[in-house]
């Protein structure tokens, strides 16, 4: 049987309605790469425990800005739109599969949740860098800057030396927290990519998903993942 993936959802208005969403694109990548995606509201934190013992793995979406009082900061105006009932799930949730033991994979906004839920701090806007870290449209296949993978890690078990991205972000990783390590850089010294050693955990600040069906190092990422999800692997490797 595929592995069951608990994909969590962003929301949306439309029609002065709250909806809940997950971009097809992660679904495609998760069913093409051998894993059972399903789409996960944010819930009550309570309901956590009962979600995973539903799935196999966790895949964090990307999304909108994480609530800075979560991580000891005060409101940046560049800081836009907050939920912060889905943080408190989506953390309860990083928590709760760790210590399950669940597979996690973080992606843009997930890395940020990963990062909150274990501690340190995020950088709430980038400003001053020489990279464009807000590709625009959010959509297609087109990469944007390279980041330095570090040698050493699992992600260089998949991804070797520089290797080019997309970038929809513009806000990011600053502290690390304990328990992670840091797996790829930009040139401009952000943090795309964490990993946790002692963990089934890692995460990247851009998007895979929508890169998949053009790159293949983004398709060992997601055939990695599920691996682990299945039971195959340790490791990002």
């Amino acid at each position: 049987m595929r592995p069951r993936i608990a994909i969590t959802n962003t929301k949306e208005i439309m029609d002065k309605r709250r909806l809940t969403a997950t971009p097809e694109t992660y679904v495609h990548a998760v069913t093409a790469s051998g894993g059972l995606p399903l789409m996960v509201p944010a819930l009550a934190v309570e309901l956590v425990l009962e979600l995973l013992a539903t799935v196999d793995a966790v895949l964090l979406s990307g999304g909108h800005d994480v609530s800075p009082d979560l991580y000891g900061a005060k409101l940046d105006p560049a800081t836009g739109e907050l939920d912060r009932a889905c943080d408190l799930f989506e953390i309860a949730l990083v928590k709760q599969a760790l210590a399950a033991h669940k597979p996690i994979f973080g992606i843009c906004r997930g890395q940020q949740i990963i990062k909150v839920a274990l501690g340190g701090t995020l950088v709430q806007n980038i400003t001053g860098t020489p990279i464009k870290h807000q590709q625009r449209p959010i959509s297609g296949t087109k990469t944007t800057h390279q980041v330095q993978v570090i040698s050493g890690t699992r992600l260089a078990s998949l991804l070797q030396g520089a290797y080019a991205v997309n970038s929809f972000h513009h806000q990011a990783v600053a502290q690390v927290a304990p328990g992670l390590k840091v797996s790829a850089r930009s040139a401009d010294g952000v943090i795309e990519a964490l990993e946790a050693p002692q963990q089934q955990l890692f995460s990247v600040q851009w998007h895979p998903e929508i890169m998949y069906p053009d790159h293949p190092a983004a398709q060992r990422l997601f055939q990695a993942f599920i691996q682990q999800a299945s039971g195959i692997g340790q490791s990002a490797s």
